[in-house]
């Protein structure tokens, strides 16, 4: 049974599918964003591809002018069209940063960590958050004591304090 918290990859540089084609049609390489496939062509440069298509419409705009923002203030189909490639191009390369490095549903979500994940933590940073109301108490990044992570009940963990994957924003 696959685990719920799992994130199930949607980046890859080589799409076996519709699917995953649709989901990588734009991606970004050398500072400039690509589309897989356009005017027949594999790995089109958005700004080629848009160039190619504005001179079929009689609009005179060549690649170098899009790299400088020219259509930007257009609400032709050809700018919703670099617009959307573009930041795709962007999302997609920031979220397979995150496949890549293995971050899963459970990091995203900061929960505390359980007295189980804790005893893994020994020797590991974690997010010290307080539960006291006293003045001198404050919330701060540590790295947990092997002798807490072992029996974190025995510090009044959950009591006086909890422990989080990264630092927590209180709304």
């Amino acid at each position: 049974m696959k685990d719920p918290m799992e994130i199930t990859r949607l980046t890859t540089d080589e799409p076996k599918n519709n699917t995953e084609t649709m989901l990588n049609y734009s991606y970004a390489k050398d500072e400039k964003a690509f589309l897989r496939y356009g005017n027949g062509e594999e790995n089109i440069d958005i700004c080629e591809y848009i160039s190619q298509q504005a001179k079929e419409k009689g609009c005179k705009v060549e690649p170098e002018d899009l790299m400088e923002g020219a259509c930007m203030e257009c609400d032709c189909e050809l700018a919703i069209l670099y617009t959307v490639a573009v930041q795709a191009a962007e999302l997609r390369g920031r979220l397979k940063l995150y496949e890549d490095a293995g971050i899963t549903l459970d990091d995203l979500k900061n929960e505390p960590l359980t007295v189980e994940e804790l005893k893994k933590m020994g020797g590991k940073p974690y997010w010290h958050e307080s539960l006291s109301n006293l003045e001198h108490s404050h919330n701060h990044w540590g790295i947990m004591p092997g002798y807490v992570a072992e029996n974190p009940q025995d510090y009044h963990y959950g009591e006086d304090w909890m422990a989080y994957r990264r630092e927590k924003v209180n709304a």
